[in-house]
């Protein structure tokens, strides 16, 4: 089987998979070089371009764009959840938890609106993580509210 990236005839690239390879294919993924050489290709392929050399590339701001975007829609999520946890929390009369969940809240927003523009390579975008969206918060305020 051959691992090959192709030209869509919209511009596009994607990548196949094949028993044989078109002769329409850019570049062959070779097995040793699809978790190394072309590792961040694969992942950002909907970002990739040829440039004027036929070199494939990464439209940064893209990837970065993409990445920001999937935060965004993580962070509503869990700030909706937090914000039914706020409400069960005041409702317990438990000012100091209201209070960390409001915290937590807004480090979320913060970090949404963070300068982004320095942000210059594609592994910096694998890096971009907010911490504060990685935490079971469900697990985290029963305990603290309910004590299981």
């Amino acid at each position: 089987m051959h691992n090959y990236i192709l030209k869509k005839d919209d511009g596009s690239l994607v990548i196949n998979t094949d028993s044989k390879l078109p002769d329409s294919y850019i570049l062959e993924i070779k097995p040793e070089d699809r978790y190394g050489k072309y590792k961040n290709y694969i992942k950002y392929i909907d970002c990739c371009y040829l440039d004027k050399n036929n070199n494939l590339q990464i439209d940064l701001v893209k990837a970065l764009g993409n990445k920001l975007e999937s935060l965004e829609s993580t962070s509503q999520t869990t700030i909706r959840e937090l914000r039914k946890m706020l409400a069960e929390a005041s409702a317990l009369g438990r000012t100091d938890i209201v209070e960390e969940i409001i915290q937590t809240i807004k480090e979320i927003t913060s970090f949404l609106k963070s300068d982004f523009s320095k942000v210059n390579d594609v592994n910096d975008i694998d890096q971009l993580i907010c911490p504060e969206l990685t935490l079971n918060y469900e697990e985290l305020y029963s305990e603290k509210l309910y004590g299981i």
